[in-house]
């Protein structure tokens, strides 16, 4: 199972080591979750990062790519879920912050960016699609 790590290894040698190591009929299960601004505020975060010059902190896949996976012979199967949740700002804020994107921010970067995404959000907090993305690759 990989949980948010299947981008840090290199499918053309992972896949053929996973192949090696898992039983007839085995599982591989790759596993995204991410934490996606919604409602007006939304725009409101990106504004900010552009600003910054950086990225979100947990941008999601709206599909994962599975073909190497497929090409390599592994019968896939994907499942999405998405759910609505509030999040109290200092909350996300304190999550986002421990992305690497933002955890190798010099300090005085780091903290302007969480001022100005604080600022833009506002105390009341903010609306959050949470995504999950669960691939399930059967050999």
């Amino acid at each position: 199972m990989f949980a948010n790590a299947w981008h840090w290894v290199d499918p053309a040698i992972a896949i053929p080591k996973t192949r090696a190591v898992l039983s007839a009929g085995g599982h591989l299960v790759l596993i995204w979750h991410a934490l996606v601004p919604a409602g007006p505020v939304a725009a409101d975060i990106d504004s900010v990062y552009a600003q910054h010059q950086l990225h979100a902190a947990q941008p999601a896949p709206s599909r994962p790519d599975t073909s190497a996976l497929e090409e390599a012979g592994f019968s896939v199967s994907t499942d999405s879920f998405f759910v609505e949740t509030m999040w109290d700002t200092g909350a996300w804020l304190d999550q986002q912050f421990t992305v690497s994107t933002h955890a190798v921010l010099h300090t005085a970067a780091a903290q302007q960016l969480r001022s100005d995404l604080f600022d833009a959000i506002g105390p009341a907090g903010l609306a959050i699609t949470e995504q999950t993305h669960v691939v399930t690759a059967r050999q």
